[in-house]
């Protein structure tokens, strides 16, 4: 998968693997890092081509957009 900040302040992000795997990330980003803020999430399957913005990486972080 991949993660990238927006200028806007979000984050995104694409998991791919095992289902617990991508469960288990969904679960740590609801509840977020030290000094972060969560005020929600839009959880949905992704599309191949926004799991090709990896570039043949197994995980990538993409610029800023």
């Amino acid at each position: 998968g991949w993660v990238r900040n927006r200028r806007d302040g979000t984050v995104e992000a694409v998991f791919a693997g095992d289902a617990k795997a991508v469960q288990d990330m969904t679960a740590a980003c609801r509840k977020g890092g030290y000094a972060s803020r969560v005020d929600g999430m839009d959880v949905r399957e992704a599309s191949a081509d926004e799991l090709a913005l990896r570039g043949g990486n197994t995980f990538a972080v993409l610029p800023t957009v």
